[in-house]
């Protein structure tokens, strides 16, 4: 029972995830503060130049549609900082310094009803029919007013003595008026009010023994009232209250036990979501949610307000923007909030990764935090961004897919490729699906229970995609219970998944297609990421696994395919990183340079004994491997048009020059496939330029048409021992790795295959085929789940066709020998006649 109660808390705590996603309204240039609704419209304040064009400066009403109305004001200054409903019309403030001015709009006029002198208007409220103006302000409409007064609808007067300092925050809550700032005490200096208030409408009072630090929010909620600021204890110092806590009338508790983090001035610390909950942000790492009962974590960042408009949450703010329709980045000052995860932490192996929905891994733009967290190992990260690149290679030239490894220009676009990408296709793509396996179970046992309701990522799991929109319609492969091919989760159908905890996301090349110099080969992407919790084998610990489902779009049939991954991988620090690679496991690296990591760039480094981190081929082999810098010279840098990245991923210079073997002076595709320890060999031995970056090839997949897939899984392999250097840690990774392909190639499902849930047995999906023996000596033989006409190509490790052969629409299975070949590497390629293709890599040994 304790397993189906954890599951079953599982299944409520994903139903609250929300995500961000964009609308089509538009505020123009800059970012909104607050916002309520009034009058069947939704009105914005913060700093901005209009909506969708339309001059509206700082202030605008909208009405859900194409109507923007400007209150008959532009409100000049650096913004409009609070906004409250009164009476029947909203009030709100504005003006430039020394003068704060607080404004009426009765939904036709604008009138001004009154004027602070000395400093700004920061928060408003209602309370008992009165008005409440607060901030930075000593005079109200030339009344002694100290930080606080009120209007009563014909004058202003003072509130008590007011408070020593600006007053940042008000709420109403449990018939009072809780007051927070900066201040310290009441503005005769005779009351003690240590950051916090409670004025029931005739008499100031402190809240026990107040806090020691500035207050930023309120927010009442049933049964307290919440504070975010600041503050790391009670104001007598005998409560720890790290960054947030919740009082009644007279006492302060915490809210958050461990919100150890430093507040930042962002605004928005407590946000009332509505229907998903309140956010807290105790700083831009760390933002959780308080909903149905529980804290989850979340993504929301830079929020500063919401408001349910229209049946929909809306929010303002500065987001993160996404990749637009016209290929530019821009941030977001209105967007809404939509079920469903968008960015998210895959939490697993020891690992915590940040996962976005276009396909960038664990790069956090928002915060530019990199985001490959060994969380055993102190807090710092070990990647910047990984991305990848499809190059297909027809009739001698070849195409690729964008190519940085985070965010840019030339950045992956979420979703699948489509005629129109609007909001519709936007609210279905801009997102990830974040699974976990007792999820999964849950769904298996109860799906059929009276009252059991399907977890929004079964539900929404992107099975079709919509033929109409000129998007695939099979998309994300899934258990099919019932065998009558259609995608039912209240019938008991469910997604097939691999590890623990797995995210899937979905990307394409077409946000390239209008830039110049750039020929995409027009795959999607369908990246699985997840992770094991088992310590055995210890590979597992500390391993991220990706599994990459390529489908090319294009109406082209490639001779050949290859899969190159770039990984701007910082050690900590990424101005001291070296990298290399071993051919011979399928691994590009990356070490630290000498047995101690610092700080730099604002970053946490390992310190000393630095650890290495590999990159791992599991069923198709490296054919080249290289780096480049961000700095370097102009044959060695980013790459910026197809011609560069293609050349990246042939192993050789964006210029066309061949990599050189400084130990043999020959030309290779593998740059430092010495290990650093080797005396003489190739590796390196002195930076020139900081901050590797390095771009592998995998591959090649021959023959790939219209509508065929591709499957290739790699591994993310974290390796540390604290009592090794530098270099040693490189043979630790190196041995790592090797206990992972042997495990890799123990397992009985490969690409293409799933485990069905509540067992071990192969769930073979698209005609998923297994080979053994594996090593070989003399005979092997391939299986099926079906019979259909197929080919199979024998190639080997460079890439060479060996030979051809058909496999009989009615066998099952197929043999062949291998006794004739010599010791080593090939690569079986399976094609069917629905052109779903595997490439399985086989070892021959004698």
């Amino acid at each position: 029972m304790k397993t189906l109660f954890l599951c079953l808390m599982l299944c409520a705590l994903e139903a609250s995830a929300q995500r961000i996603v964009p609308v089509e309204a538009k505020v123009d240039s800059g970012w909104v503060k607050e916002m309520v609704e009034f009058n069947g419209k939704l009105v914005m304040a913060g700093r901005f130049a209009g909506m969708n064009g339309i001059p509206a400066r700082n202030i605008l009403a909208w009405d859900g549609g194409s109507g923007v109305d400007d209150l008959g004001i532009h409100i000049s200054g650096p913004g409009v900082n609070t906004l409250s409903r009164f009476q029947n019309g909203v009030v709100f403030d504005g003006g430039v310094a020394p003068l704060s001015h607080v404004y009426f709009w009765n939904g036709d006029t604008t009138v001004i009803i009154g004027t602070a002198e000395l400093g700004i208007i920061t928060s408003t409220a209602v309370f008992n029919g009165v008005l409440y103006a607060a901030g930075g302000f000593t005079t109200m409409d030339g009344i002694d007013a100290r930080h606080i007064a009120k209007w009563d609808g014909s004058a202003w007067s003072p509130v008590g003595a007011g408070f020593n300092d600006r007053v940042v925050a008000m709420e109403v809550y449990n018939g009072s008026l809780f007051i927070g700032g900066y201040f310290t005490s009441s503005g005769d200096s005779i009351q003690s009010l240590l950051h916090v208030a409670r004025w029931d409408g005739t008499v100031m009072h402190g809240v026990d023994s107040g806090v020691n630090g500035s207050i930023r929010a309120l927010a009442a909620q049933p049964g307290a009232l919440w504070l975010a600021g600041d503050f790391q204890l009670s104001g007598d110092s005998t409560v720890v209250l790290p960054h947030f806590a919740q009082c009644t009338d007279t006492v302060i508790v915490p809210l958050i036990s461990d919100a150890t983090a430093q507040n930042t001035s962002t605004p928005g610390m407590l946000v009332d979501l509505g229907e998903y909950g309140i956010l807290t942000r105790a700083d831009i790492w760390n933002e959780r949610v308080y909903a149905n009962g529980a804290w989850r974590k979340a993504f929301l960042r830079s929020i500063y307000c919401a408001c349910t408009f229209q049946g929909t949450t809306y929010v303002g703010g500065v987001m993160e923007g996404r990749q637009a329709p016209d290929y530019l980045e821009t941030d977001l000052a209105l967007c809404k909030l939509l079920p469903g995860t968008g960015q998210v932490e895959l939490n697993v192996a020891g690992i915590s990764a940040l996962i976005r929905p276009d396909g960038c891994l664990f790069h956090n733009r928002s915060a530019t935090r990199p985001w490959f967290i060994p969380t055993e190992q102190g807090g710092a990260s070990a990647i910047f961004g990984h991305g990848s690149y499809i190059v297909g290679y027809s009739g001698g030239v070849g195409r690729t897919s964008g190519f940085v490894s985070y965010p840019g220009g030339r950045q992956q676009f979420e979703g699948v490729r489509g005629n129109d990408v609007d909001i519709l296709f936007t609210d279905r793509y801009l997102r990830t699906w974040a699974l976990d396996r007792g999820i999964l179970w849950a769904h298996a046992a109860h799906w059929g229970d009276a009252g059991y309701e399907v977890p929004e990522v079964l539900a929404s799991w992107p099975v079709n995609g919509d033929i109409g929109n000129g998007e695939p319609d099979h998309i994300a492969p899934f258990q099919d219970n019932d065998q009558d091919g259609e995608y039912e989760p209240d019938q008991g159908d469910l997604p097939v998944m691999l590890g623990d905890r797995a995210v899937l996301v979905l990307a394409n090349d077409q946000s390239a297609d209008a830039l110049p110099l750039i020929y995409p080969s027009q795959f999607d992407a369908q990246i699985l990421l997840y992770g094991f919790d088992s310590v055995q084998p210890e590979a597992l610990h500390n391993t991220l696994f990706a599994r990459y489902t390529l489908t090319n779009r294009s109406d082209l049939i490639y001779d050949s395919v290859v899969v190159a991954m770039v990984t701007d991988a910082d050690i900590g620090c990424g101005d001291d990183d070296y990298t290399g690679c071993d051919p011979d496991l399928d691994m590009f690296y990356f070490y630290n340079w000498d047995d101690d990591d610092g700080n730099c760039n604002g970053f946490q480094g390992f310190g000393p004994h630095p650890p290495a981190l590999g990159v791992v081929g599991l069923n198709a082999g490296m054919r080249s491997f290289l780096y480049y810098n961000r700095d370097g010279p102009p044959c060695c840098n980013e790459p910026n048009t197809t011609v560069h990245a293609v050349n990246y991923a042939d192993g050789i210079w964006k210029d066309g020059t061949p990599q050189v073997n400084t130990a043999t002076q020959e030309p290779t595709r593998y740059m430092y496939s010495d290990y650093p320890d080797v005396p003489g060999g190739f590796h390196e031995t002195q930076q020139t330029y900081p901050d590797r970056r390095g771009i592998a090839s995998f591959g090649p997949f021959y023959d790939v048409a219209p509508g065929q897939s591709v499957c290739m899984d790699i591994a993310f392999v974290f390796a540390r021992d604290t009592t090794q250097d530098n270099i040693q840690n490189t043979h630790v990774l190196q041995q790592k790795v090797i206990q992972l392909k042997q495990w890799y190639a123990q397992q009985p499902y490969g690409c293409g295959q799933f485990p069905h849930v509540g067992s071990n047995e192969a769930r073979v999906e698209k005609g998923g085929i297994e080979l053994h023996p594996n090593p070989a000596s003399k005979t092997v033989t391939l299986s099926r789940a079906r019979s259909t006409h197929a080919s199979i190509r024998l190639s080997s490790a460079d890439g060479n066709r060996l030979w051809t052969r058909p496999w009989p629409t009615a066998s099952r299975s197929y043999e062949f020998q291998v006794d004739m070949l010599a010791s080593g590497l090939y690569y079986v390629n399976v094609l069917d006649e629905q052109h779903a293709s595997q490439t399985l890599k086989l070892i021959v040994v004698h």
